[in-house]
Formats: structure tokens, C-alpha cells, sequence
């Protein structure tokens, strides 16, 4: 079952409304002030956000004569996707149990070509196991029995990006060794969550990197953060917290991040001596 993505539309919209204002030398005030709404919603536009921004076909088509669009093909193709932007999200079934800005998340990381992700606390979510993610729900103690079996569910349809065809998700995580060693749901579940990394590494589009305990403090310790890209957009950051998930896309936030992410990496050991660690830790499971 495809995982149905409407940010994908919204992307590919957005990069093509760009790239035709460029090609007319027009800014995007100029463009606000043709369709008399706002510069932020222009940018959202282009941007692809999922939310703060729609654009109506009557819009689109102004826009189109605007940039010079030539022939109705092509417009078609601009209306076609701005159809696809309205498709149902594969998430939408789980929305009334979704923690607050889990849907952008959702919508990001379906539609990414790559994701960055250092996690210090628990295992990433693409590599969680059922049991793993229960017995983390379980312990937070905020959702209902049937909340959580349906947040399970989700969470078993996402890592479906990292088997795409074509182009599954490129990821890289960077595991803080306590991640490795809190006992998450005992001892028999943690040992099926370790083995599904192990299994997971032999995706040649999966890499985990191991950042020991012994190589001291590093740049990451204030919490976990993802970097995810999709096609030629702008990376964007992405962290987690118990207040909601919050998206960072200026670039100089971005770019912090992502320093902290090579100076945590630096330290990590490499594909495969993080193989090897994992292996120890499961025999001493």
C-alpha cells in the first residue's frame, strides 16, 4: 500500500511556482500584490508547507498567464498537481490521536529523499519495533489502551519510506549508547528492538552509527533533532519534545543544527564497529 502524501504535490508545486517567478525576474511581493494576499502566504506556497497556505484553481491559472506559461498542456500539469495537494494524507485516519505537529513530521519524512537523525534517548521512529513503540507509549501514561494500539499501528506503517520503490528514504541515525542500553519494555523486547537495527543497517539506504560512552560529552547532549530534505528543497530541522514537535526552517537555525550533527558524528564509530557494538550489547541482553 502507497503511503499517499499530499506535501509531495505541495513540494513539487511550490519548486515549479519558484522556479517560474524567477524565470519572470519577479519577487514575491510583486506576486503577493498580483493575487493581493500576503508575502508569507507566497512563501508558504513555494515552500510546500501543509498548512497556512491553499491556492485556488482560478489562482493558479491567473499565476499561470502571469509567469507565461505556454500552452494548455502545461497548465493541465500545474492544475493536475495542485488536484494532488488535495489528496487524502495516509496519516488522516490517525489524526484525532496525533500528538500536536506529528502530521507535518508525518508529511516531511514521506515525501524526503533523506533524513539526518541524532537520538539520545530513545530509538529512532522509522526503526522502532511495535513492541518497542507500545512499551514507550505505555510508560508515558497520557494515552488511552485504544490511542495507543492505534498509534502502534501508525507507527508500524512508516518506516514503508525506507522500501519505496523507487527511491526510498536515504537515512542516517546517530545512537547515543544510552539508547542502546535502557531496557525499553524488558529485556526480551529490547533484545527484538536491537536485532531490528542490526537487520535494518543491511539496508544499503539505512546507515546507524554508534556514539559510545566512552568518548565522553558530546555537541548533542541537550536532545535528539532530525535534518530531513526532500528533492531540492532546503533541509529542515525537526525536534521532538513533551510541549509538541516543532519544524525549523530558517537557515540559520538549520545550520546550527546540522553543525551539531557533524561534530556528534565525528565521534561515532563507523559502519561497522557500530555493527560489532550492537552485536556485544545484544549477547549481553
Amino acid at each position: 500500500m502507497s503511503l499517499s502524501n499530499p506535501l509531495d504535490s505541495r513540494l513539487q508545486l511550490g519548486a515549479e511556482l519558484r522556479r517560474l517567478r524567477k524565470a519572470k525576474g519577479m519577487t514575491m511581493r510583486e506576486v503577493a500584490d498580483f493575487l493581493d494576499c500576503s508575502e508569507p502566504r507566497i512563501s508558504r506556497l513555494e515552500t510546500g508547507k501543509l498548512t497556512g497556505a491553499t491556492l485556488k484553481a482560478g489562482e493558479l491559472r491567473r499565476l499561470a498567464t502571469l509567469f507565461d506559461v505556454q500552452g494548455q498542456g502545461a497548465v493541465d500539469e500545474l492544475l493536475h498537481l495542485l488536484s494532488e495537494t488535495e489528496q487524502t494524507a495516509w496519516w488522516e485516519p490517525y489524526e484525532d490521536v496525533l500528538p500536536s505537529g506529528m502530521d507535518s513530521l508525518l508529511g516531511l519524512q514521506t515525501a524526503a529523499t533523506h533524513e539526518r537523525a541524532l537520538e539520545t534517548v530513545l530509538v529512532h521512529g522509522l526503526l522502532q519495533t511495535s513492541a518497542y513503540a507500545r512499551a514507550v507509549l505505555e510508560e508515558v501514561g497520557i494515552h488511552s489502551p485504544s490511542a495507543i494500539d492505534r498509534l502502534v499501528a501508525l507507527r508500524a506503517r512508516r518506516p514503508e519510506v525506507l522500501h519505496r520503490t523507487p527511491n526510498p528514504l536515504e537515512l542516517e541515525v546517530l545512537l547515543d549508547e544510552a539508547v542502546l542500553r535502557r531496557p525499553v519494555g524488558g529485556r526480551d523486547v529490547m533484545r527484538a528492538q536491537l536485532e531490528a537495527i542490526a537487520r535494518a543497517t543491511e539496508l544499503p539506504n539505512v546507515t546507524v552509527l554508534v556514539v559510545p560512552s566512552e568518548r565522553g560529552a558530546h555537541a548533542g547532549l541537550s536532545g535528539a533533532f532530525s535534518l530531513i530534505a526532500a528533492g531540492d528543497q532546503n533541509p529542515v530541522a525537526y525536534v521532538d519534545s513533551p510541549a509538541g514537535n516543532l519544524l525549523l526552517h530558517k537557515d540559520r537555525d538549520v545550520e546550527q543544527l546540522t553543525g551539531i550533527y557533524n561534530r556528534v558524528r565525528a565521534k561515532a564509530l563507523d559502519e561497522d564497529g557500530t555493527l560489532r557494538f550492537i552485536t556485544r550489547v545484544i549477547e549481553e541482553t
